[in-house]
């Protein structure tokens, strides 16, 4: 796996477009979360929608981590 501080690198090398990385971002959003702090995964995510947009997100994913940028949203932490 990918640590959070590669991520957005090792998509825009791995990977020629987004439909190709949608399946592996999935796998790493079920992994990393449970070993992170929230605000950690908040991060990337952030960086993610940064350099590729928020339409390049599956809704699926969207969908698991909505709870978790509310939550940290919520919390004041950004």
């Amino acid at each position: 796996m990918i640590d959070p501080e590669h991520l957005v690198e090792h998509l825009s090398i791995t990977f020629e477009n987004r439909w190709e990385w949608n399946d592996y971002l999935k796998g790493w959003f079920d992994h990393w979360p449970e070993k992170l702090a929230k605000e950690t995964v908040f991060q990337v995510f952030e960086e993610i929608v940064e350099k590729f947009g928020i339409h390049a997100i599956l809704g699926e994913i969207l969908d698991k981590l909505y709870p978790m940028v509310y939550e940290v949203q919520l919390c004041g932490s950004f």
